[in-house]
């Protein structure tokens, strides 16, 4: 080798380097956000899974009172029941949809969620009805309430007003929801998803 190309050798020396160290710092980052979104998705079906139990008794307590059985549950207990279980569920749909927002939730994983409340909105069934109240009713109540917070310009309410946004979206629709539509809509920035994209949380 010349003297030339020893000082070539050397001058690209620091940007080899700098490069190793970008692709290290990527690698690491891509794999703490996949970890983050593993731990997150295991913790919501925790949730949802005490939300299942809770729904369970709910369902045997109406199913006793309709069939006029002895029941631990007073008609009081059960319609008090029933707004703390969708108090509890649409409190869970906004955790879950900010974590989709904030990259922490994939997006293939979250479009099924989408749906599944597109699909209950739509057609209420026995097992999600207690004392006359359904998801799409409740949904209504959540508006009045959660709405009602007079500083508009805050972070929270730009993440309740998008939340509450896709889930009217999805109830207007009876015969079809495109649900990748409506989260580029009511979702992150496109260049946010491009980033989010990138490092893998898409």
């Amino acid at each position: 080798m010349t003297t030339a190309d020893y000082e070539t050798f050397w001058k690209l020396i620091p940007i080899v380097t700098s490069c190793l160290a970008l692709a290290v710092v990527y690698a690491n980052t891509r794999f703490g956000l996949r970890n983050k979104q593993a731990d997150l998705v295991i913790h919501f079906h925790k949730q949802f899974d005490e939300l299942q139990k809770k729904r369970t008794e709910l369902l045997t307590a109406h199913r006793e009172r309709d069939a006029k059985m002895t029941s631990a549950w007073s008609p009081q207990r059960i319609d008090i029941e029933s707004d703390m279980f969708f108090d509890r569920f649409w409190s869970l749909q906004f955790d879950q949809f900010l974590a989709w927002y904030e990259g922490y939730v994939p997006t293939r994983l979250y479009v099924y969620w989408a749906f599944s409340r597109w699909r209950e909105l739509h057609k209420a069934s026995d097992e999600w009805t207690f004392a006359s109240k359904t998801m799409a009713s409740t949904l209504e109540d959540l508006k009045n309430r959660w709405q009602s917070n007079p500083d508009k310009s805050s972070s929270l309410s730009t993440h309740v007003t998008s939340f509450l946004g896709l889930m009217f979206a999805l109830k207007q629709n009876a015969a079809y929801a495109d649900i990748g539509a409506l989260l580029s809509t009511y979702g992150p920035s496109k260049p946010r998803r491009l980033a989010r994209w990138l490092f893998g949380a898409e």
